[in-house]
């Protein structure tokens, strides 16, 4: 195992070869009234739970929370839940919505909002359409030519761009491993309550 540093600052080349510049995102929505941003996949979801859990009181069925689930359900925002009994035909549509949930881009999450009259659990409001995308890493300039950047968002691009010293190192046999350890910068939308994962925290990554 190989042990690698590498810098926080990463050249906009790296990132845009590696697809974070265009695929490292969020897709969000803003609140028509008072224009809070959220992260629309997470809202689908809690709306169509909540609405799933009302249909399961309604019906009369035990509704169970049980092992890591029980922990997602208490670190997210609740949705009102309404005991409210739905179409089996709809019920199978939230369902199969929220199985694939993240197979869908921004056009599609924006019909699902308008189709199932998807709204902001906060306050009730509906979203600004279309659905938009919010990159997640922080934006840097470097030198005094200002050439972009950004604060890497993991560890593991210095590993790649060391290969050939790292693959040297190792008197040029393979297999090998590298280890990084280091702070990673995200611009989330949520960002997690805690110590450990904030907008910047400590990540360790291996490659092998």
């Amino acid at each position: 195992m190989l042990e690698v540093d590498s810098p926080m600052i990463t050249p906009y080349a790296v990132l845009k070869t590696s697809g974070h510049v265009e695929r490292f995102c969020d897709f969000v929505a803003k609140d028509s009234v008072n224009s809070e941003i959220l992260r629309v996949d997470h809202v689908i979801e809690e709306v169509l739970e909540a609405r799933l859990r009302g249909d399961k009181e309604a019906r009369g069925e035990k509704i169970e929370v049980v092992g890591d689930a029980k922990k997602k359900k208490k670190s997210k925002r609740h949705a009102a839940t309404e005991a409210l009994k739905l179409d089996d035909t709809i019920v199978q549509e939230y369902s199969e919505i929220l199985a694939k949930i993240d197979n869908y881009d921004g056009a599609g999450l924006s019909e699902l909002i308008s189709k199932h009259d998807i709204r902001n659990p906060n306050s009730g409001n509906k979203f600004s359409l279309p659905v938009y995308t919010q990159n997640l890493m922080f934006a840097v300039t470097i030198g005094s030519a200002n050439l972009p950047g950004y604060l890497r968002p993991e560890t593991a691009q210095g590993q790649f761009l060391n290969f050939s010293k790292l693959f040297e190192f190792n008197q040029q046999s393979m297999p090998f491993a590298s280890a990084s350890i280091g702070k990673s910068g995200r611009n989330e939308i949520s960002p997690r309550a805690g110590l450990l994962r904030v907008r910047e925290f400590l990540m360790a990554e291996i490659e092998q």
